[in-house]
């Protein structure tokens, strides 16, 4: 289902991967880490989507937020918790490794760095490798982010950003 917005109808690509064609070497690259920071990592699917939703709500990037948005949702996030992140709300979370992902992912975006509290809780669910593997995410998907709303691209008609914001939290 993703692949048919990913593809525009004149065959180009949408999301980052259109800009990265004008420098092939790096966009290569690139893709590579994404593709590692999926398949190589410890850190859990669910968990890897709920800190990519913390930076596409913060950036408010449509393509981004759609793409994982459903990424999330197959990866068993329930959709309230993809509804309150969208809403740069705190989600009701009952799994720690789930927990500690929008948390480190949150501190990250909106903190510029972790909290002592919050490192040392991070470490202990994750270990020590998949902590750094999810600054690691949250530093690419911020990186992505910043690809989008740079240049723009257009986007299909279906492909809608996270909620609005709500102005009374």
């Amino acid at each position: 289902m993703f692949r048919k917005f990913a593809i525009r109808e004149d065959g180009s690509l949408a999301g980052p991967f259109d800009a990265w064609l004008h420098t092939p070497a790096l966009g290569s690259l690139l893709e590579r880490v994404g593709t590692g920071l999926r398949e190589l990592t410890e850190v859990p699917a669910a968990a890897r989507e709920v800190s990519i939703l913390v930076v596409a709500a913060a950036w408010r990037a449509p393509f981004e937020w759609f793409a994982h948005a459903r990424m999330a949702s197959a990866a068993g996030v329930p959709d309230a918790v993809i509804d309150a992140i969208g809403r740069q709300r705190t989600p009701e979370l009952d799994d720690p490794v789930m927990l500690v992902a929008h948390d480190v992912a949150r501190e990250l975006v909106y903190e510029r760095g972790i909290a002592d509290a919050t490192f040392e809780r991070a470490a202990a669910v994750l270990g020590e490798r998949g902590l750094v593997e999810l600054v690691c995410n949250v530093g690419y998907y911020q990186m992505i982010s910043g690809m989008l709303e740079s240049f723009l691209p257009p986007l299909h008609p279906e492909i809608a950003g996270p909620p609005p914001v709500d102005e009374a939290g």
